[in-house]
């Protein structure tokens, strides 16, 4: 039964006529006789008996009317009350972001808040993690996302999603995947240290017995990917980083045996109370976090 329906069946017993209350709400009569009708079929009875001068209630309409004023008015004031929630969430919070992370789940965070809570003024500053950390420690930024950070006495973690790390090679090449001393010898682009994919692409090829020759060391993503997409490179890099329209048709993505996975985390300050803004943020990672990796990670965390 839909609200609307229940409302147009008010105002028609309010207003004792069918014409008198299509009027009164805006509509076409032959519409709201239609409405009427549904909801009529909906409850199995007749609600109204047609009179010379308009309409009168039936037995069963009697006792839907008595229930009604009830109905509409709980409905009434729990949209008021979601309303005020949503009017209270104000005010400005910062949160960061490294840029595997920013140019997509970034702009996901910001569309989704500037529509449910306009009000809320989001401050979304990009940078490497390790820069994060120490900003989230001095209370430069509220919150954090960030990647395979372990848990400390400081900051507190609560893991959103899982996602694959991948080798990024340009559309025309196909990697020898199967022999990594060959891969190694690829020219690798990569991050400087430190940082944590840079680690990552390191560690796996030292257990490989080998080192992947590094031609560039660049710290932009939009730098990295236009370097792929020209055949200057390869590189290794989470599945979100290469979801941004200059890698989409341009950047193949390869995974690796056996693969790697990093757990991206909310990170805040142990000692801080969750404010309005904070939780509606996070609700709104949430939200987002499947359409990014595996969500179902439990709470440990995750190298």
């Amino acid at each position: 039964m839909e609200t609307r329906r229940l409302r147009y069946f008010v105002r028609i017993a309010d207003a004792g006529s069918i014409n008198r209350a299509a009027h009164e709400i805006g509509i076409a009569q032959p519409a709201l006789s239609q409405q009427l009708a549904v909801l009529e079929a909906e409850l199995g009875a007749k609600l109204f008996v047609r009179t010379h001068g308009g309409v009168t209630l039936t037995d069963a309409g009697m006792r839907l009317y008595a229930r009604a004023h009830d109905v509409l008015r709980q409905i009434d004031r729990i949209a008021e009350e979601v309303g005020d929630a949503a009017r209270a969430v104000e005010g400005r919070i910062a949160i960061g972001m490294p840029p595997t992370l920013a140019p997509t789940l970034g702009a996901g965070l910001i569309e989704g808040l500037v529509e449910s809570h306009p009000r809320l003024r989001l401050h979304v500053a990009e940078a490497w993690s390790n820069v994060l950390v120490e900003q989230l420690r001095n209370g430069i930024i509220e919150m954090a996302v960030l990647p395979n950070l372990p848990p400390s006495a400081d900051v507190e973690t609560t893991p959103l999603f899982r996602e694959p790390l991948l080798l990024a090679t340009p559309m025309d090449m196909v990697p020898p995947l199967d022999d990594p001393a060959r891969l190694a010898a690829l020219p690798w682009i990569v991050n400087q240290l430190p940082n944590m994919m840079r680690a990552v692409t390191t560690a796996w090829f030292v257990a490989r017995d080998c080192e992947p020759r590094v031609v560039a060391e660049v710290d932009s993503l939009g730098l990295l990917v236009r370097l792929i997409v020209r055949g200057t490179g390869v590189t290794i890099v989470p599945r979100s980083a290469v979801r941004v329209p200059e890698a989409e048709g341009r950047v193949r993505l390869w995974p690796l045996d056996p693969p790697i996975f990093r757990t991206v985390h909310l990170c805040t300050r142990s000692e801080r109370s969750r404010s309005p803004a904070a939780t509606a943020v996070e609700a709104k990672l949430r939200a987002l976090a499947p359409d990014f990796g595996e969500t179902d990670i439990g709470a440990s965390y995750t190298p």
